[in-house]
């Protein structure tokens, strides 16, 4: 199966031919004159077909792209957390094409039974009741047809396949790699990681976005920069572009019975992240986010890969004396990065090794969320909300890291700074897709570090890759980590070595493979006892 990243124009022409059927099933309906059998057989492939439509509806709202993982992910994991008032407009349309749906449904149905209408209408030649019978005979095959190429059929049909496909082990451990931690030089460094919430690189684009970002642009000369990083299968959603970034492996939703990552707290106990691997050469480890923990199970993730902080909404909201004013979402940027610094002193100041893991909020789809710190930030004449919130990120994220790198403990800090995944459906989708089709989209990737010289590093790659990438930057030697590869060594990523196309096709079809693998507790285990030895280093 070719691996398919559609445009949403290119998904409406998809469900077009779909509609017009269901359209000309619903005419045979409210004027059936045959088998009141036929009749309940095709009202009820009307109504699949109707309430398939409605949940494909929904599924590209968010994802622009169908049902994707990311779809079948957040079903599992549960609406806990979410911003439902965000999508209040979705819920309203879904309500309203509901109602229609079941009304038109009844109207037809009072209509079949209704005597009198039946009387009027019935045909009275044979050859017109014989004309009129091959026609409604033809509804259920009409509907049947219509449903077997439902995009949301095909969508479907897709991830089951490759929810069901065997992959030979030799095949897969060309991927995934033992985790190597060969060694570690130099002085423990801290690590500040933050996440910016769908702020991809293509918002750097002046001739896309004239002035969109302008003091992350500016930082970013002082940086370690890494262009071509490519969205991987199953890392297109917050908590998978964190898995993916952090242990080297994508979120396979694989069995919805036993799935660890979604149903208990146990978050992919096989996988051995950069938590664990810190954690076990003694450094201290806290996560600052300002949305609900229990949303996509983020807090359950990093409380498994043993971060000793793990602060959201809740715990954000109550630190600040619980009065914050919150978007749909949770705790504005402003604060959250305020916190984020906070901490950032107090545990510089411990003189211990540390880690700190940040998210941002207010860029999340469809249309942002206007930060207070923002409130007079406009882009352009202010018509786009969700390039407001990108423009706003550039101005908040900017102020933080300016803060970080003028404080004293900046020389023993190794700043990360990245997006989590592409932007998904939103106020600026069609903006950042190119023409045709094709979406030469990369990932931003950031890293200040005051051992390391500026400059660009060009790679075809992965989020998968920056795991390792930034251990090497921290001073371990490494080889592989899981599925990816160190951006800074001579080795080829496997986005280079078969091509992103193939990777990709590969990557899908292993879900069961990977399912195993990280949930296998031993696999973290291993790592654990080889890392171990360099806290005596």
């Amino acid at each position: 199966m070719k691996y398919r990243r559609w445009e949403s124009s290119k998904l409406n022409a998809y469900m077009l031919p779909n509609l017009v059927l269901m359209g000309l099933v619903g005419a045979l309906l409210l004027f059936w004159r045959g088998s009141g059998k036929r009749f309940a057989l095709t009202s009820v492939l009307f109504l699949l077909l109707g309430l398939l439509s409605i949940f494909y509806y929904a599924a590209n709202y968010f994802t622009g792209e169908g049902i994707t993982d990311a779809v079948v992910f957040h079903l599992l994991a549960g609406p806990e957390g979410a911003g439902i008032q965000d999508f209040m407009d979705l819920w309203i349309k879904l309500g309203l094409a509901l109602v229609t749906l079941l009304g038109f449904l009844i109207w037809a149905i009072v209509r079949f039974r209704s005597q009198s209408t039946r009387h009027i209408l019935q045909p009275t030649g044979d050859a017109r009741r014989k004309s009129l019978s091959l026609i409604t005979m033809s509804a259920p095959l009409l509907a049947s047809v219509s449903l077997a190429v439902h995009p949301a059929t095909v969508d479907g049909m897709s991830l089951w396949s490759q929810y069901h496909t065997e992959s030979e082990h030799s095949d897969i451990s060309d991927f995934v790699q033992p985790i190597k931690i060969e060694s570690r030089t130099g002085k423990q460094k801290n690590l500040v990681y933050l996440y910016l919430e769908s702020v991809e690189r293509t918002f750097f684009d002046q001739k896309k976005f004239p002035g969109l970002i302008t003091h992350l642009r500016e930082l970013e000369n002082s940086a370690v920069s890494f262009h071509g990083l490519l969205q991987a299968p199953m890392t297109g959603w917050t908590i998978a572009g964190m898995t993916a970034s952090q242990c080297g492996i994508p979120i396979s939703t694989f069995n919805t019975g036993k799935n660890a990552s979604v149903e208990t707290s146990q978050f992919l106990p096989g996988s051995a992240c950069l938590g664990d691997l810190l954690k076990s050469d003694g450094y201290y480890l806290a996560y600052i986010g300002g949305a609900d923990l229990k949303f996509a199970g983020k807090g359950n993730f990093y409380r498994m890969h043993h971060f000793d902080e793990v602060m959201g909404l809740q715990e954000v909201d109550a630190l600040m004396g619980g009065s914050l004013p919150k978007s749909e979402w949770g705790i504005y940027d402003d604060v959250t990065l305020d916190v984020a610094y906070r901490k950032f002193e107090e545990l510089s100041q411990s003189g211990k090794p540390f880690g700190l893991i940040s998210l941002t909020l207010d860029t999340h789809p469809p249309r942002g969320h206007v930060t207070p710190a923002c409130s007079s930030m406009k882009y352009g004449d202010g018509s786009n909300k969700m390039l407001n919130a990108i423009h706003c990120a550039d101005f908040l994220a900017a102020g933080f890291i300016r803060r970080i790198l003028a404080s004293p403990y900046a020389r023993d800090t190794v700043l990360v700074v990245g997006s989590d995944h592409f932007v998904l459906s939103s106020d600026a989708t069609e903006m950042v897709q190119a023409p045709g089709g094709e979406l030469p989209r990369n990932n931003l990737l950031m890293v200040f570090d005051s051992d390391q010289p500026a400059r660009i590093v060009s790679r075809n790659g992965t989020t998968l890759d920056i795991a390792p990438t930034i251990l090497d930057i921290m001073g371990y030697q490494t080889g592989h980590f899981a599925i990816g590869r160190n951006l800074l060594a001579k080795d080829q990523t496997l986005v280079e070595k078969y091509g992103f196309e193939v990777f990709a096709n590969k990557l899908e079809h292993w879900r069961r493979a990977l399912w195993k693998y990280s949930n296998s507790p031993r696999q973290n285990q291993k790592t654990n006892k080889a890392v171990a030895s360099l806290s005596d280093s």
